[in-house]
């Protein structure tokens, strides 16, 4: 009996930090896609869609993070799931998508105007966006400091002090 890398606990731990980073890396993925799909929704709602409607129209274009949800809701009626539980299932599963499927509830079960809070949400989402690159954008040059320091501060030594070192020792 062949043992898989994965039954093994030293190679787990090993394996472990590239293993959250994959599912940090998936989840910010999720997150950013969020206001692309608040968009798609409220143009399908904008033209007369139903809530439970709006997002079978826009998953040819959903983003690939969000296809699989979406097609969890859409296809749920065919489990024998309704549109209400399909979106709670799903808002457990991926908590970025909870805002969005709430407003879809709750305008499927009330009838209310869905367009201003789709857009409020894709504007929240946005800004939230553009607040998680800042941080990203802020961790560059922390980044970039072991790299610097390792290439071009040796290359600096070696093209400026080298040369007037040897210089000042062939003078002797």
């Amino acid at each position: 009996m062949s043992r898989r890398w994965c039954d093994r606990p030293v190679l787990r731990v090993i394996a472990a930090p590239a293993r959250h980073r994959a599912e940090r890396t998936a989840q910010a993925r999720v997150v950013d896609d969020v206001p692309l799909l608040l968009d798609l929704v409220a143009v399908a709602v904008g033209a007369g869609a139903s809530p439970a409607l709006a997002l079978g129209r826009v998953l040819p274009w959903a983003p690939g993070s969000l296809c699989a949800p979406c097609e969890r809701i859409v296809t749920a009626p065919a489990r024998g799931q309704g549109f209400a539980e399909a979106c709670a299932v799903v808002s457990v599963d991926v908590p970025a998508l909870a805002p969005l499927l709430g407003a879809l509830v709750t305008a499927s079960r009330d009838g209310g105007a869905l367009a201003p809070t789709l857009a409020r949400l894709a504007a929240a989402a946005r800004d939230d966006a553009r607040r998680r690159a800042e941080v990203r954008a802020r961790a560059v040059p922390v980044r970039l400091l072991f790299p610097l320091v390792l290439t071009v501060l040796p290359a600096f030594v070696l093209l400026t002090v080298v040369p007037v070192v040897l210089g000042v020792l062939a003078g002797r």
